[in-house]
């Protein structure tokens, strides 16, 4: 996903989970993608001052025209072929150097890209109040082109590709997906939460029907905005034999997408 933007707003991540599809949080601003083998990601890397990303688009277009296809820009600097998305960009700028780079649809599994980023509904994006960057929806399809032609394309024009083996892997982690998302406020009919940078501000129950809810308010302020959290709380002895505490704690975590 984007720089700038809410996991909760952009993905499924029940789906992500039962099917161990990791999340990461690039450097860069825009929407949120789908990668997997059947996806290529290019990067085009220049001085500040030499950077510039329709000529990069139109590289590519001319590219794609040599092996038969003729797609589209579009004014997102997205790429479609008869009318159909099969990549996205997204650029960062520093004071001395940029980057441009995307995606590119070959043989991805279209299934798990549209439930993987499921576009929420108007009820549920309502729910939320946040500034976070937010993903513009678009039809995709692959593009009906084989990687390795494409690949090929590049070797003989002298390009050169990066060795994977440079690549360093890395994990999804708290402080790079939660505590990296902007301050955004949520409500259901049970709670109203305010999280920012990764940390809960505020909980507040709708009704109290003992003092452990009100206990519970308390105790979550300042935790870390993460699942266990929460459940690990309603462990302690105060909270772990309050029945109804917990079916609405799991209740709000299931609705939300914690």
């Amino acid at each position: 996903m984007g720089k700038f933007q809410n996991p909760f707003l952009e993905c499924n991540l029940h789906y992500l989970r039962a099917h161990k599809i990791p999340l990461f949080r690039r450097e860069s601003g825009g929407g949120c993608v789908y990668h997997d083998l059947g996806n290529l990601n290019f990067c085009f890397i220049y001085p500040e001052r030499d950077h510039n990303k329709d000529k990069n688009l139109h590289f590519l277009k001319s590219a794609f025209k040599e092996l038969g296809h003729e797609i589209e820009i579009g004014s997102r600097g997205e790429l479609t072929y008869l009318g159909k998305k099969f990549s996205g960009s997204a650029f960062k700028q520093k004071k001395d150097r940029a980057y441009h780079h995307g995606t590119l649809l070959f043989k991805s599994n279209l299934e798990h890209l549209e439930r993987s980023l499921t576009i929420k509904s108007k009820e549920k994006v309502n729910q939320f109040e946040t500034k976070a960057s937010k993903s513009v929806s678009s039809i995709v399809e692959n593009l009906p082109c084989r990687m390795e032609d494409f690949l090929s394309l590049f070797e003989m024009k002298q390009v050169k590709l990066l060795d994977s083996t440079l690549i360093k892997d890395f994990e999804p982690t708290f402080e790079n997906i939660e505590m990296k998302t902007p301050r955004f406020r949520f409500e259901n009919t049970i709670a109203v939460l305010v999280a920012n940078k990764g940390v809960i501000e505020s909980f507040e129950f709708c009704e109290h029907p003992n003092l452990s809810f009100h206990h519970f308010e308390n105790a979550v302020k300042g935790r870390k905005f993460i699942e266990s959290s929460m459940t690990q709380l309603l462990e302690q002895e105060i909270f772990k034999d309050d029945r109804e505490l917990k079916a609405r704690v799991e209740s709000f975590i299931l609705e939300l997408g914690l």
